[in-house]
């Protein structure tokens, strides 16, 4: 009986069956239980950029959001939502993986790997599995010019992480005091671990820069 009862809401209201639907109208009228059912608990309990955090946002204030656009590859899909208050202020980006809302992040180039099932939609730095040649790559900076420039606020000692985006030969290195971190992205055009950027304020957009062919 809840079976029919459910396939026949579905036919009647199409838009419930929908997930790009069903993060909008359960964020839009502040159901926090039937919001986080949409989303994964990675994203929910993520520590940068969470579906929990978004809702805290939307909960004091009284902006809105509605589909503006979106791009599907098989079970992947990246909905645009245009943020109105009541205007349109902004934009937000969220992966879906089979219906749930699992990541949110406007960079193209993660979107792009991200449809080609390159990139995970919940990324963070921290959290990619570990690679011992790459964590060898990164000590072997530790003598480097570049390594004593970009760490020189840091003190000692430091932690070293390495992380790898299987998917796409990319990787990063973290070095951190406890409080500060700094990081090298490196690729691995063959079977090598190469560095091409680092940033004293690490997030994912270089794990997603084209790079430049070395033969042109």
């Amino acid at each position: 009986m809840m079976r029919s009862l459910v396939l026949v809401l579905l036919l009647a209201f199409p838009a419930l069956a929908d997930p790009g639907a069903r993060f909008a109208d359960s964020l839009n009228a502040r159901r926090k239980a039937d919001f986080q059912a949409v989303c994964t608990t990675a994203f929910w309990t993520s520590p940068q950029d969470s579906a929990a955090d978004l809702f805290g946002q939307a909960a004091g204030k009284s902006f809105t959001i509605a589909e503006s656009g979106r791009l599907q590859e098989g079970h992947r899909m990246v909905v645009v939502y245009t943020v109105a208050n009541p205007e349109p202020v902004d934009e937000i980006y969220v992966y879906f993986v089979e219906g749930m809302a699992d990541g949110v992040d406007e960079d193209q180039g993660h979107i792009k790997a991200f449809l080609e099932g390159k990139a995970p939609a919940h990324l963070v730095l921290a959290e990619l599995p570990g690679d011992e040649s790459l964590d060898e790559a990164g000590r072997g900076l530790e003598q480097s010019a570049e390594f004593r420039l970009f760490s020189e606020d840091l003190k000692a000692p430091l932690q070293r992480s390495s992380h790898v985006l299987e998917g796409m030969s990319r990787g990063v290195v973290l070095w951190s005091d406890g409080t500060r971190t700094v990081a090298a992205y490196f690729h691995r055009p063959e079977d090598r671990w190469e560095p091409y950027e680092w940033s004293t304020t690490p997030s994912n957009r270089p794990l997603f820069v084209e790079l430049a062919d070395p033969e042109e």
